[in-house]
């Protein structure tokens, strides 16, 4: 879980400023840690979000179907083994070999029916239309692009209850108190309100409808975004 200073829109650049420098530093550090040591990832993540990320992440089941889920930046899949193990069609994607290699040692003598492969959401190697929805927990930099968000529509169809969709969780984190709000604005590098709108810029450019779906209220919790396609029905999860 990183922030990103600038997502997707950064605007004109300003000088470095010792906010900025640390935000760098925190997702330096954070890379190293998704991509060398998968194994502690789940329980880093844990500690840093004083045990609230398993359950914000769990958000995003709400508004998904029951099978055909693909899953971009899966991690250790985590989410994808909370679906009931005879479901049908769940892929995890993910760029980290650590991660596949977490993921495949959790599922030896399960039966859980989800899979990994590893691929870039900026390529899918999925064909057109291939998923009833696809979520991705806590995203960063990469799916500000406008590529990983086309490619996305791309593999999604329209079939039934809570289909062709793509459910965003934790984008970035929205506080109820204004002075934690502040904190949580210089950590991801613009206020929530702006990260909003960005976001819904690059989801209508590739072609999805955007939709924010108010949460109740906690401390801290991440922002809930849809991205629907046109001929989907984007009322039937409120």
């Amino acid at each position: 879980m990183q922030p990103s200073s600038h997502p997707g829109d950064p605007g004109p650049l300003a000088r470095p400023t010792t906010v900025d420098l640390l935000v760098r530093v925190y997702c330096w550090l954070s890379d190293q840690v998704y991509r060398h040591f998968a194994g502690v990832f789940d329980l880093l993540t844990r500690l840093l979000t004083a045990g609230r990320f398993p359950r914000w992440r769990r958000i995003a089941r709400d508004y998904l179907p029951t099978d055909q889920v693909l899953d971009l930046a899966c991690g250790t899949g985590q989410l994808l083994r909370e679906w009931p193990a005879d479901s049908r069609r769940l892929v995890g994607i993910d760029l980290s070999p650590g991660m596949a290699a977490v993921f495949r040692q959790r599922a030896r003598g399960g039966r859980h029916s989800a899979v990994m492969v590893l691929a870039s959401a900026e390529r899918l190697p999925f064909r057109d239309r291939s998923f009833k929805a696809a979520v991705a927990t806590f995203p960063t930099r990469f799916l500000s692009d406008p590529i990983v968000l086309r490619e996305a529509a791309r593999v999604l169809r329209t079939d039934g209850e809570r289909s062709g969709r793509l459910v965003v969780v934790g984008l970035h984190l929205v506080a109820r108190q204004a002075l934690l709000q502040k904190a949580l604005s210089a950590l991801y590098g613009a206020p929530s309100a702006d990260l909003r709108a960005r976001f819904a810029r690059q989801v209508e450019a590739a072609g999805l409808i955007f939709q924010v779906v108010e949460q109740p209220g906690e401390t801290i919790q991440p922002a809930l975004y849809l991205a629907t396609l046109p001929e989907a029905d984007h009322h039937d999860a409120l």
